[in-house]
């Protein structure tokens, strides 16, 4: 007697003790299965917490199995030793045998021994990845198609794990280009196939990626302005970022041709000392990604003081091609740059030309052996920079020019040519452009052309002029 009493008591609490799990599926005599975690058992009723957190009650009566384990309930295709071949789902699987159901959610199931089967394959493209690098608005997917033949894919895609899968695009091959996203994203994505009856399979693995940033727009209107002999400031516009934010800014130096970082600072200006130690300076701007702008750069010199020396081709025109044959000289050029504003320059130039002489009347009564002009002009100039290396330059001067006129002529007396000399002051003035080239930090090169014309008494002698400069910075 007490040993039935005894049995009596472990059955009541073996039946009452309550079971947990993390992750279960309770297949229902009616079909369903429902997924979740189970609370408890207790007197034949299943108390589980489903995927949405409903708690739920079933009869252990309502119940064909429970598997306590993670299960795939995904459609296979199934080949078996026998040759024959079958699609259906797999709900369960023992040491011995495979439990199949055509249709998933639905009861009716049927076993086929282990020992019976060649081959189970996945119904689904399988092995959902990223091919290559990710862009800013795009990713190139790649996946592994299903056995059977696709009609076609649709790949699916969300920015939050809280939404659904409603948006799709199609494709005919086991990859895609995603075009059109947003920077600086993540987008999460899956893959299902469509067979020739247009039934859609169980997706693949879901993968998460995320847009690359963009980079932030560099600095605007850099500009340095000297505060002492040896000290700058540096100033610059805010820039700009498309997806994000700038939280810092980054200036470099070059020394001795090699770029250095010198500070990270949140303000668009810094002051810059010792600036005889450098050559120039670039700004970057710095996202909160951590992405780095191009760089603005502004070239550093020791002085605003320009010397130059040119070597010139003169051009004679219209009536002045008549008196003379072209002529070449050198001038030399004093300016000083940033007068004002930083681009504009202003100079004086100097030099001499020699004009070998031509007949003035055409005939042999009056011969210009020579000519010697000595000019001197106020030059304005405007730079407008395209590289930190080159820049254009249009310029204007205004002044005067001295002439040495040596000509000879005839004397039907003595039949011969008289030498006679004859000197004047006439005004001048000039346009020209010129294509500058910043060789180092102090040296530049410039190719200059221009029109001119010598006013005198009235009459205007008009040039065309081509010309070298090489210039120092001081």
């Amino acid at each position: 007697m007490r040993y039935f009493l005894m049995m009596g008591i472990m059955f009541t609490l073996l039946v009452n003790i309550p079971v947990t799990g993390s992750a279960e599926y309770v297949f229902k005599k009616d079909g369903s299965i429902i997924e979740g975690v189970i609370q408890n058992e207790i007197n034949y009723v299943i108390t589980l917490k489903d995927s949405k957190n409903k708690i739920l009650k079933i009869h252990k009566n309502d119940v064909i199995r429970i598997l306590y384990t993670e299960q795939d309930l995904r459609q296979v295709f199934v080949q078996k030793i026998d040759g024959n071949e079958f699609v259906a789902y797999l709900v369960d699987e023992g040491r011995e045998e495979y439990i199949f159901r055509y249709e998933l959610y639905k009861p009716q199931e049927f076993i086929i021994p282990r020992k019976d089967i060649h081959t189970i394959k996945t119904r689904n493209p399988s092995a959902l990845k990223v091919d290559g690098e990710i862009g800013t608005g795009s990713a190139d997917l790649k996946w592994s198609p299903p056995y059977y033949k696709v009609k076609k894919y649709k790949v699916y895609y969300k920015k939050s794990l809280k939404e659904k899968y409603e948006k799709f695009l199609t494709c005919n091959e086991s990859h895609i280009e995603l075009n059109n996203l947003q920077s600086n994203t993540n987008y999460y994505i899956i893959v299902t196939s469509l067979d020739e009856a247009d039934v859609e399979s169980i997706p693949t693995n879901e993968i998460s990626i995320i847009t690359a940033n963009i980079s932030p727009e560099s600095p605007g209107n850099i500009s340095l302005k000297k505060i002492s002999l040896s000290d700058a400031e540096i100033k610059w516009s805010p820039s700009a970022d498309p997806d994000g934010r700038v939280v810092k800014y980054k200036i470099y130096i070059y020394e001795e041709s090699k770029r250095k970082l010198l500070a990270e600072i949140k303000k668009t200006e810094v002051i810059l000392k010792n600036l005889s130690k450098y050559e120039m300076v670039e700004v970057t701007a710095v996202d909160d990604h951590d992405s780095e702008s191009l760089p603005a750069g502004v070239r550093i010199f020791l002085g605003n003081r320009i010397i130059s020396i040119s070597s010139e081709a003169i051009y004679p025109m219209g009536k002045f091609a008549e008196l003379t044959n072209p002529g070449y000289g050198v001038t030399l050029y004093l300016s000083e740059r940033e007068v004002y504003t930083e681009d504009f320059e202003f100079g004086v130039e100097t030099g001499f030309y020699y004009f070998p002489g031509k007949n003035f009347k055409n005939n042999d009564e009056t011969i210009v052996d020579s000519i010697l002009c000595m000019p001197l002009h106020l030059v304005t100039g405007y730079h407008m920079p395209l590289t930190d290396y080159f820049s254009v330059v249009p310029s204007v001067m205004i002044g005067a020019a001295y002439f040495n006129v040596q000509y000879s002529t005839w004397s039907s007396s003595i039949s011969a040519f008289n030498n006679n000399t004859t000197h004047s002051f006439d005004l001048s003035a000039k346009c020209m452009i010129s294509l500058e080239f910043l060789v180092s930090q102090n040296f530049l090169v410039s190719l200059t052309g221009g029109l001119g014309t010598f006013i005198e008494k009235g009459n205007n002698f008009y040039y065309s002029s081509a010309k070298i400069d090489f210039g120092y910075r001081f």
